[in-house]
Parts: C-alpha cells; sequence; structure tokens
C-alpha cells in the first residue's frame, strides 16, 4: 500500500512538472511576431525601434535607399557597423558606411570585433584611432562571442581592460554584444553593468537570458532596399530619450 502512495505521489509530481513545462513552451511559443513582407521576416511586437547591423559582408550599400525604405509605417532608426577587428584589421567598408549614413541622418554606431587573444587595451585604442566616434553617435559596442581557445578567465580580464579603456575616452560606458548561451556560459556578474545588445535568433520568444537589454538582434535573414543579401535586424524597446542615453555625449 505505502508503495502505491508513492507511486500516485510521484505520477502526480510528474504530471504537475509537466502542465509547467507544457505552459512554459506554449508562453514562449505563443508570442505573435508580425510579418513585414518588404523586409521580408517577422518582427516581435511591442518594440518602438528597427535597427540593422553591418559590415563589408554586405559590400557596398546605398545608403539613401536604405533611408527612405518602409515596410508597414517602420523605417530604419539606427544603424550599427564594424569597424575594426582586434588591433590588427579594419572593416573595409566601414569609412564609406560611416560617412554615408551620416549623410542620410540614420543614428549610427561602431563596433569591435573583440579578439581575446589580443591584448585589451592595444585594441580600444586602435578602435579609438579608426572609429573616431563624436558626440551623438552610439556608444562604441564590443562584440565578444569567441573565446578563441583562451581561458574564460584570461578573456574577461582582456575584454575589461579594453572597455575602461573605451569608457574613459567616449565618457560612456560601451555596449555588450554577446549572444545568449556564450553570456550564460563565460560571463560573470562583473558584465551586468555593461548595456546588453543581445543575439537570439528564433521564430518565436524573447532571449533566453536573465538579464535586461537594450537592443536585441532577432534576425539576420532580414531584406533592405540598398543593400545586396540577407542583413541583421535588431529591435529595441527603449523610448527616444531611453535611446540617447546610449549615445554619446546625449545622458
Amino acid at each position: 500500500m505505502k508503495d502505491y502512495k508513492k507511486r500516485i505521489i510521484g505520477s502526480l509530481i510528474a504530471l504537475i512538472v509537466l502542465v509547467g513545462l507544457i505552459k512554459l513552451v506554449s508562453d514562449y511559443y505563443s508570442i505573435p511576431f508580425y510579418t513585414y513582407p518588404n523586409f521580408g521576416i517577422k518582427i516581435p511586437p511591442g518594440n518602438k525601434r528597427i535597427g540593422i547591423d553591418v559590415s563589408h559582408h554586405q559590400d557596398k550599400i546605398n545608403w539613401k535607399q536604405v533611408s527612405e525604405m518602409r515596410d508597414l509605417g517602420k523605417k530604419v532608426d539606427f544603424v550599427f557597423m564594424k569597424a575594426t577587428q582586434g588591433n590588427y584589421l579594419t572593416d573595409n567598408q566601414f569609412s564609406r558606411n560611416w560617412s554615408e549614413a551620416k549623410d542620410y541622418n540614420i543614428k549610427r554606431g561602431a563596433y569591435l570585433f573583440f579578439d581575446p587573444r589580443r591584448n585589451g587595451k592595444s585594441q580600444a585604442q586602435y578602435f579609438i584611432r579608426k572609429a573616431k566616434l563624436k558626440k551623438g553617435d552610439f556608444a562604441p559596442v564590443i562584440d565578444f562571442e569567441d573565446l578563441y581557445g583562451v581561458h574564460p578567465e584570461k578573456a574577461r580580464k582582456r575584454f575589461i581592460a579594453c572597455a575602461k579603456l573605451l569608457k574613459r575616452h567616449y565618457g560612456i560606458e560601451p555596449i555588450l554584444y554577446t549572444y545568449s548561451d556564450f553570456y550564460r556560459t563565460n560571463l560573470t556578474e562583473d558584465f551586468e553593468k555593461y548595456p546588453l545588445w543581445i543575439a537570439h535568433y528564433k521564430s518565436y520568444g524573447k532571449p533566453r537570458i536573465d538579464h535586461d537589454y537594450c537592443i536585441w538582434q532577432f534576425s539576420d535573414r532580414g531584406r533592405m532596399n540598398g543593400i545586396k543579401g540577407n542583413v541583421d535586424f535588431n529591435v529595441s524597446d527603449l523610448s527616444e530619450s531611453e535611446l540617447n542615453k546610449l549615445r554619446i555625449g546625449l545622458e
């Protein structure tokens, strides 16, 4: 009889857990993304701003066409572009992209693709020399998404050294770009102070991360007039004033 009761209790516990999991999965997949036919993707609801990020992979961009494109009333509100990689490479489209995005009044930002095999300060110094951010531009972004075989603790120290120098130079905390699994696995509470731009590609559901984020890169399959091939799409639910807090000299 006791074994029977234990089995009944065990079955009830298993049923409760199963119901909870079903509800969790149901909630996760029930977010009604909205289809934008011209952008060629579904965009999460409730986000006030749409942005893209680009590099040499998009080749030569027609920024006039980018600035003029609309889909169901939505337009590109901001763009981030690759500036440097480590302390040894400048994106070959950066100078042109940087200049022309400004010509068409698109809020712009630049990112450093972080190489944890290299000295953090030297990467920041290289970025500062090449990117030349001004008042009104977004805070510098550090793209940290691969350890390249470096021990996580050493990689974190080099990142922090890079971030400290960028903050000292621009007077604003740099933005951290990474993806959900990398953040959970390799980063610590020391990284919670950085505004977070999170990459998470799913047809439905928000990023699986216990951390506030200011920008969500949700697709690498978007389409944009003036850009050949696919382009990354991002959203932000920040208001204009909140977004300005991420821009140099506008806090």
